[in-house]
């Protein structure tokens, strides 16, 4: 698994203010305990945690240990045992918010803010932490960087802190920063596992292959017996098409592990690769069963219905997003409820008989109405591929004023407007507005296929659908993923 702020296949104030007072925190009491754990620490200026409990601090830094490693269900654990040995160590109650599955943003937040609030005595480090914690669960993850950033300039010597500053940068917006820092810290702290796992995705994603092969299998030799490390080089080694190696991979991570859940969601994307659909609802099925939280069997029962979509059978994907959409309002899980409601209106427009289309994307906007981004998006397709030109444009329209400099929208309206270009059989055009787009992208290369097909460069169409048909990174808890895998599956 990548990262622990991006759940695989599947991640924050008011900046200096909300420190409480750092100047005055520099006079922290001299008796704050030490972190004595064997062998951690690497140089004298490290993070303590203020706890007079040995039990609490053991707990703690085995849950920092799983936290890094992306085992957030048995960081979770560790953080409860180390609360309950200490109820007043606030940094483990923040770690616990972060990691803890299941929980809603702001249950999360409740449990940040009351953990901040037990940081009486804490040293400043610790509480720019936790500080920063509360700014990245709050989406300020800029500032949360930079109060991690602050800390490790205090604590110079703690591995963890660097990698945090380290891999808040990468997903912070500032990529080139964290690869700088990730690589930092592989010099300062070479044998700290963790920093390899998230350097080994980074080189990947520059296209330096080699280089992220070796960086995984550092990782795994580092921890052998930690199944994210055989996650994470099987999941690099699928990417590099070698799928019976990841499946070995997979398989290993389960056998240290059967509750790394992201062990069955490996072996059901290769069986995917593969065009076992079958084989991949038994993994999810399993995925299923282990889930840590209510949330996570939906996203199963979502991903399930998934693997319908791109195995053409429809009524039972649309059977599969109806029952997810009903477990998450039952729950009071509005955000998986809209989710699923969204999904079923897209399939049933773009391939079904788009009779339920209306209903379901009603149902998505009563169920949440504050996500107006959401639904505009999804009302672009579900209006296009029903047919209703005018009303996609006016929708496309609304998106657009919504995620006006939002960079990351711009594939996105590029592939919607390519879309409408298509449907208005105007393929030259929507070849121009898709040249604009990442040519990486699998909704690129699919709609480039369609625009091809209509320029009779079959040829060229076919070469592209295979690309997406071929590409390691499935993703089976992504939106768009079964509707576009289902179009180059099916030449359209």
């Amino acid at each position: 698994m990548s990262s622990p702020c991006m759940p695989r296949r599947g991640a924050v104030l008011r900046l200096w203010p909300a420190v409480l007072g750092l100047g005055a925190l520099m006079l922290a009491p001299s008796h704050l305990v030490a972190q004595e754990e064997a062998g951690y620490m690497d140089a004298p200026a490290v993070l303590t945690v203020t706890t007079s409990s040995d039990v609490a601090k053991e707990q703690f830094w085995n849950g920092v240990t799983e936290m890094d490693n992306v085992f957030f269900n048995k960081a979770a654990t560790a953080f409860e045992a180390a609360l309950a040995a200490d109820s007043a160590l606030g940094l483990a109650r923040v770690y616990f918010a972060f990691s803890a599955p299941g929980l809603t943003q702001e249950g999360r937040l409740a449990q940040v803010r009351r953990g901040l609030a037990s940081m009486t005595s804490a040293t400043p480090a610790e509480i720019l932490m936790g500080v920063g914690v509360r700014e990245w669960i709050a989406g300020n993850q800029k500032a949360g960087h930079r109060l991690f950033a602050t800390a490790s300039d205090l604590a110079p010597g703690d591995r963890h802190v660097a990698y945090t500053a380290a891999w808040t940068a990468v997903f912070g917006g500032d990529t080139a920063n964290g690869v700088t820092r990730l690589k930092d810290v592989t010099v300062r702290f070479p044998n700290y596992a963790p920093t390899w796992n998230l350097l080994s995705y980074q080189l990947w994603n520059r296209n330096d292959h080699a280089g992220g092969l070796a960086a995984v299998k550092k990782y795994t030799e580092l921890m052998p017996e930690h199944p994210n490390a055989h996650d994470s080089y099987a999941e690099l080694l699928q990417w590099d098409g070698k799928l019976a190696e990841a499946g070995a991979h997979y398989r290993k991570a389960l056998s240290l592990d059967p509750e790394y859940t992201a062990g069955y969601t490996g072996l059901a994307e290769v069986a995917v690769l593969q065009g076992q659909y079958a084989e991949a609802r038994m993994h999810l099925g399993d995925f299923r069963t282990h889930a840590a939280s209510p949330q996570g069997k939906i996203n199963a029962d979502r991903a399930i219905a998934g693997t319908y979509v791109m195995e053409g059978k429809l009524e039972a994907a649309m059977e599969g997003y109806a029952k997810a959409a009903s477990d998450a309002e039952a729950g009071d899980y509005k955000g998986l409820a809209r989710t699923s409601h969204r999904q079923a209106a897209v399939v049933d427009a773009m391939f079904g008989k788009g009779r339920g289309a209306k209903a379901h994307m009603a149902r998505a906007a009563k169920v949440m109405e504050s996500d107006s981004v959401g639904q505009f998006a999804a009302g672009v397709l579900v209006a296009a591929y029903s047919g209703n030109l005018p009303a996609a444009r006016g929708m496309l329209e609304r998106l657009d004023r919504a995620t006006e400099g939002n960079a990351g929208w711009d594939d996105t309206r590029h592939h919607f407007r390519a879309i409408l270009l298509l449907k208005e059989k105007k393929a030259d055009e929507a070849l121009a507005e898709l040249a604009k787009a990442d040519q990486a992208d699998d909704w690129t290369r699919a709609l480039t296929a369609q625009a091809f097909e209509r320029q009779g460069k079959k040829a060229e169409a076919a070469a592209l659908r295979e690309e997406v048909r071929s590409n390691g990174r499935v993703g089976l808890f992504n939106f768009g993923m079964p509707m576009v895998r289902h179009m180059a599956a099916n030449g359209m």
